[in-house]
Order: structure tokens, then C-alpha cells, then sequence
């Protein structure tokens, strides 16, 4: 900004909205549905807000007009008059939080590697899976994802989380030099050096992940910045995907529980869809009907717990005819359906 070498700046700035989104919003979007006003809701809220108001002033010298009126919409009769005469934000040491920064990098990645294998195996989002193995030989770099785990399981559909050291059960590694960090001490030794860093093993890979130092052609020290470590995934138990920074395998056999499942998965996505033609409001109660027969019915039947927790509905019926005034017909799986909504009033305060 202060070279102003905007080309720099606005790559960030959006792919900042992205991760506002696509991870924090959409992730905690439970929080936000929750009945009445909770400690948790109301920290979620605040959240929310503290992060918006603070973007909006980040925002102002590319977007003037757009910042200046979500300033307005953001702010109270207590604020500047304008955001145009607000201080540019700056870091708070305080609220940085490396190990979560790291846990929430490798979630993404995760994510990203999971997908590949639902698309590789042509196996919908909707279907649950049994199990996601988490793949890396540092035990540290696990650890970073405990805490986000429930997160993992929502956003990819699995009902189980287990995580393996023993990397080379699902990954050959190829290793190789980093030329930035070693071209300017290896000189003319840098072939050699190469050579033998190719040479690494497991054992070895690890000690340079616990910090210490390593010694290859004879006398040439190297540390982990020196190495770059690529993961190729082998055939095993569970199919697999690998990138540069961890593995993972995913569980593929399905089960008709797991079937059923993705069918009430798809209904929850088709109510949903009439929540929205409908004109609700995100946090809005509802009263639904559901004429189905089949698989469709038995799914409903089986989850109508989890489609009344992910829909806000408080009443859900199997009729053999829809009679509420917002409704719809579906397909799903080759099977006519039927949904109708009702929105019910709040009692929340």
C-alpha cells in the first residue's frame, strides 16, 4: 500500500472474502441458526461483525462508495462519520494464533485432497463415508487439526476421523532440494548435495522435522528448510490422495444406511431450495409435509431427525397429500416426490 503497488494488494484482499465465506461463515453457519441467543450465537455475531467492520476500513481505498455504505449498515450513531476518516486497521499481536493459522491451512488441504478422491470414485457429497485417514509422519502437525475435526466431519460428509504417522503405508516420498534455501551455500557442490538429499529416507525425514540437523556427502549440513518433500500415493486399504504437504485416504465402500443417509441428504438440499423460493429468513421455523414413497420415504423415515435439525423444522409429517401452502414436487433417484412449508412463528426473544 505504501508503494502503492496495488497488484499486490487486491490478490490479497479477495482471497481474503474467499476464506471469509467458503470457511469461516459457511463452517460456523450451525452456530448462527441456533435457537434463541446463546453465548456461542452471540460470540459468533460478534465475531462476524468485529471482522466485517474492520475489512470495510480495509476496503475503503479500492471500494469508497461500496465501504462507505457498509460502514453505515455496520456502525451506530457512535462511530466516525464516515469510514473515510477511520485509521487504517493494523495487526493485533495478540488475537495471531500460529498453530490454528496452521490447523486451518491444513484443513483446506484436506478438503481439497477428500473431494479429489469422492470425484475420482464418482461417489456423490451427499453419500456419507466411514472413515478419513489423515496422513503425515509429524505427529505436531496432526495435532493442529484435533481441534477442527468436528469441522472435517461436516464438511466432508464422514463419520469418522482417525489419523496415521506411518506414511509409508499410503505414500512413496520423493524428496528433493530446495535450491532456494541451498543454492547459495552448496556453490558447485550442489549436484552432490542434490544427489544424496534424493537419497533420504523416512527415518531421516523425520529427524529433520524435529528440528535437528543432518549430514549428507561426507560434511554438507541441511535442515528441513533445505528439503522439499512430494507425496505419491500407493494403492491400499482405501484409496488415496497425496499432495506436498500431507496424504489422505477415504473409506469408499457404502453400506444402504449410508445410502439412505444421502437420500434424506438430498431432501434436506431440495427443502432448502423451496426455504429460499419461499423468501425466508435464515433463522425461520418451519412445518413441512413430505409425500414420498420408496427409498425417498424410507430415508425420510430413518433421518427425520437430522432433516428437521438441518431444515429449522419443528414439525415434519408423512402424508399421502401435501396440503401447506408453499409447495413443491421433486425427483431424486428416479422417485416423484412431494414437499410443502409452512413458516411457523418464533417464540425466541
Amino acid at each position: 500500500m505504501a508503494l502503492y503497488h496495488l497488484y499486490n494488494v487486491v490478490p490479497e484482499v479477495l482471497k481474503f472474502i474467499d476464506e471469509l465465506t467458503n470457511n469461516y461463515i459457511r463452517l460456523n453457519r450451525a452456530r448462527y441458526w441456533g435457537e434463541g441467543m446463546s453465548q456461542d450465537k452471540q460470540e459468533a455475531f460478534d465475531t462476524l461483525h468485529y471482522v466485517l467492520l474492520q475489512f470495510v476500513k480495509v476496503m475503503a481505498p479500492f471500494t469508497p462508495f461500496l465501504s462507505e455504505h457498509l460502514y453505515r449498515l455496520l456502525t451506530d450513531s457512535n462511530a466516525k462519520e464516515s469510514v473515510h476518516l477511520e485509521s487504517f486497521p493494523k495487526a493485533t499481536e495478540k488475537l495471531i494464533d500460529p498453530p490454528l493459522e496452521k490447523g486451518v491451512a491444513l484443513l483446506e488441504e484436506v478438503i481439497l485432497l477428500s473431494r479429489s478422491i469422492r470425484e475420482r470414485e464418482k461417489i456423490k457429497v451427499k453419500i456419507p463415508l466411514k472413515e478419513l485417514v489423515v496422513v503425515h509422519r509429524k505427529a505436531g502437525v496432526l495435532k493442529t487439526l484435533e481441534p477442527l475435526e468436528d469441522y472435517l466431519k461436516i464438511e466432508l460428509n464422514v463419520r469418522k476421523i482417525s489419523y496415521n504417522q506411518t506414511e509409508s503405508d499410503f505414500v512413496q516420498i520423493q524428496v528433493k532440494p530446495n535450491g532456494a534455501s541451498l543454492g547459495p551455500r552448496a556453490g558447485k557442490r550442489m549436484r552432490e548435495v542434490s544427489a544424496e538429499i534424493a537419497k533420504l529416507n523416512f527415518d531421516q525425514l523425520q529427524e529433520l522435522d524435529e528440528g535437528k540437523a543432518l549430514l549428507v556427502a561426507k560434511d554438507f549440513e541441511i535442515r528441513s528448510e533445505d528439503v522439499k518433500v512430494q507425496r505419491n500415493p500407493i494403492e491400499g486399504r482405501f484409496p488415496t490422495q497425496a499432495s506436498s504437504k500431507v496424504a489422505v485416504a477415504l473409506d469408499t465402500k457404502i453400506d444402504r444406511d449410508q445410502e439412505l443417509e444421502g437420500l434424506a441428504r438430498e431432501v434436506v438440499n431440495r427443502v432448502q431450495n423451496l426455504r429460499k423460493t419461499s423468501d425466508l429468513q435464515l433463522n425461520d421455523r418451519i412445518r413441512l409435509q413430505i409425500r414420498a414413497s420408496g427409498d425417498v420415504k424410507e430415508a425420510v423415515e430413518s433421518f427425520k431427525d437430522y432433516i428437521q435439525e438441518q431444515t429449522l423444522c419443528l414439525e415434519l409429517e408423512m402424508t399421502g397429500k401435501v396440503q401447506l401452502p408453499q409447495k413443491e414436487p421433486w425427483e431424486l433417484e428416479g422417485q416423484n416426490f412431494e414437499i410443502g412449508l409452512q413458516k411457523l412463528e418464533s417464540k425466541a426473544k
